[in-house]
């Protein structure tokens, strides 16, 4: 059940790194 809630919870921390990164790598 953990696991389970760890998965959204670094989502929702770490959003604006994986937004970042994909911006990136898209130019």
């Amino acid at each position: 059940m953990r696991a389970a809630r760890r998965i959204p919870y670094y989502l929702f921390r770490h959003w604006q790194t994986t937004a970042f990164a994909t911006f990136v790598y898209i130019q």
